[in-house]
């Protein structure tokens, strides 16, 4: 009898993306907010390199697929380059926010690509409005009134080929099963010896990825040879790091784990048995551990998304017999899967393990003590971890903000521990915390924070728009980093105009000290800068650096572009 149940590919790794305020709006939907914005304003959330690679990617037609949501509050793109990268914009409570699934970590080039897209004119361009969740109701309703054969007709139309090969694959004899793997790993460790290859870190991921794709469906009749060909290229691009290769200097970019990757080891280890899964993983933990770099780092997410409810029984069991014994990363993952099986006794017990240096388990832990209504241990079990852990190098915040609200709930007295806080993690949200529980004598606090984090407090005080009070800081102190004066006086230019001219001539100055890109284009944005308050002075400057930096024929190009 043919087997039919496919080893479906899952989604399961899912990128939690920050998203990094941008602007603030007084308009109620996007399009209208878009049409008040200016490419300065996009060059003023951005770095400048960050905003010349974005110029450059929205000169190349980059950006596609626009679309709102219904209210014209959510906006989505794709924007091409060494993948297809997915960027947000929403407007929230007076605040436009950004996130990119880039792992550039901040506002990139993708997210400003999109702001200069949608600032355009919009003579060539229509963004559609749709509303995603009724259109897939639609589309659902629509597939459901369907009949078999209707849908086989559909499927065989509109197929993929990656689809027709894992059906295909999953129907072939064994001879030919080997046949394919064989040559698709042959071509695979080819490319490891392909210098040319190894040096272009996209056109690689596109290589590897082809191959994987020609081994869909096997997955189950190769399982011994999947599992050997996984750990392979894990290891073989751990070594390839080592040696120089898949990082592109002149693109700045590298190589790492593709979701065509992940998605073929999560169709691998979905067609194992229980028992198989827990062996692979714990060996696939172990390879992680020992790479040196975090190219495959999502894989590890894999542990707590493979396991169907049938395997929940047995995974609670491997956990409960081994967990001090399993890794605290995975044992991590199964508590997470299976935690809705265990008492809270055993939830205890395992979380008394995994929070040993763990502030989210410590977190659970407390939180799990005051649900089962015992605040006074919760408490006490925060106070402990937070002693032991009061020397490291992390501030601990959302452990010390967690024991802040559990004393308050108690009705204890907050004084010392709130100084100990803000001492221990002296940053602008833990100040704000405090203030919050504490209505007495907040200068103490912030003087305490003003001593340990200039920078952070001149973060506070902006967020409360104490303005005056903040430029008063600037100029008391003189470790508060550039980057951030940099931002504060871009962002207050027209409120501080005299301040601002003195601080981005200084800037004009120390960057003319210097040769490269990145000193030229620092240079650019602070002469805009300046002539948005005195025009005269960044005349000036323009002048000087003409007459007696012309040689620097980079940093000329980038000013006759102002």
């Amino acid at each position: 009898m043919v087997e039919t149940n496919f080893c479906i590919p899952l989604q399961i790794i899912k990128n939690i993306f920050t998203m990094y305020t941008l602007f603030t709006a007084f308009q109620n939907d996007l399009h209208s907010f878009f049409r008040s914005l200016s490419s300065d304003d996009i060059r003023d959330c951005c770095a400048p390199s960050v905003y010349r690679r974005g110029e450059e990617y929205f000169e190349e037609d980059a950006v596609t697929r626009l679309t709102y949501n219904d209210r014209k509050t959510l906006l989505k793109a794709v924007v091409c380059g060494n993948d297809d990268y997915t960027v947000t914009i929403a407007l929230s409570d007076g605040n436009i926010s950004g996130s990119c699934t880039c792992p550039f970590g901040d506002v990139c080039k993708h997210l400003v690509a999109t702001l200069l897209y949608v600032v355009d004119d919009g003579s060539e361009f229509e963004i559609e409005r749709i509303d995603n969740d009724e259109a897939e109701k639609q589309f659902h309703q629509y597939l459901q009134n369907l009949s078999k054969n209707e849908l086989v007709t559909l499927l065989e139309k509109f197929a993929s080929e990656q689809f027709r090969t894992e059906v295909n694959n999953k129907f072939t004899n064994t001879g030919s099963a080997q046949k394919s793997f064989q040559k698709a790993e042959q071509k695979i460790r080819k490319l490891f010896d392909n210098d040319h290859l190894m040096y272009a870190p996209y056109e690689f991921g596109n290589a590897l990825d082809n191959e994987l794709d020609k081994l869909s469906g096997l997955e189950k009749s190769l399982g011994k040879e999947i599992e050997e060909l996984i750990f392979f290229i894990i290891q073989r691009v751990d070594e390839a790091f080592d040696e120089g290769y898949l990082y592109d200097h002149r693109g700045d970019d590298y190589y790492y784990g593709s979701q065509s990757f992940n998605d073929f080891v999560v169709r691998y280890v979905a067609c194992l048995s229980s028992n198989e899964k827990t062996t692979f993983l714990a060996k696939l933990d172990e390879a992680l551990d020992e790479q040196s770099y975090s190219t495959f780092e999502d894989l590890r997410e894999i542990a707590g998304s493979v396991f169907s409810d049938n395997d929940l029984p047995n995974l609670k069991e491997v956990l409960m017999t081994g967990f001090q014994d399993i890794s605290v990363k995975l044992a991590g993952k199964y508590f997470d899967r299976v935690s809705d099986l265990l008492s809270y006794d055993e939830k205890v017990a395992v979380l008394d393990v995994l929070s040993e240096k763990n502030e989210e388990r410590i977190i659970q832990l407390a939180v799990l003590h005051d649900a089962n209504g015992n605040l006074s241990k919760a408490i006490e079990t925060l106070n402990s971890w937070l002693t032991v852990n009061s020397g490291s190098y992390r501030s601990h915040e959302k452990a010390r903000t967690l024991y802040l609200d559990l004393l308050a709930k108690g009705k204890h007295d907050l004084t010392d521990v709130a100084s100990d806080a803000i001492t221990n993690c002296p940053t602008d949200t833990m100040l704000s915390k405090i203030i919050s529980l504490i209505n007495d004598d907040p200068a103490r606090y912030e003087l305490l924070l003003e001593k340990k984090n200039a920078d952070a407090m001149l973060r506070y005080l902006q967020k409360e728009k104490r303005l005056p009070e903040a430029l008063d800081l600037i100029k008391r102190k003189t470790n508060i980093s550039e980057s951030l004066l940099y931002d504060f006086f871009r962002a207050h230019k027209t409120i501080f105009p005299d301040d601002t001219a003195i601080f981005f001539c200084k800037i004009i100055d120390k960057n003319l000290q210097n040769t490269g890109d990145r000193y030229y284009e620092a240079i650019a944005d602070a002469i805009r800068q300046l002539a948005a308050v005195n025009r005269a002075k960044a005349d000036e400057h323009l002048n000087n650096i003409r007459t007696n930096y012309k040689r620097r024929r980079n940093l000329i190009a980038m000013l006759s572009r102002l």
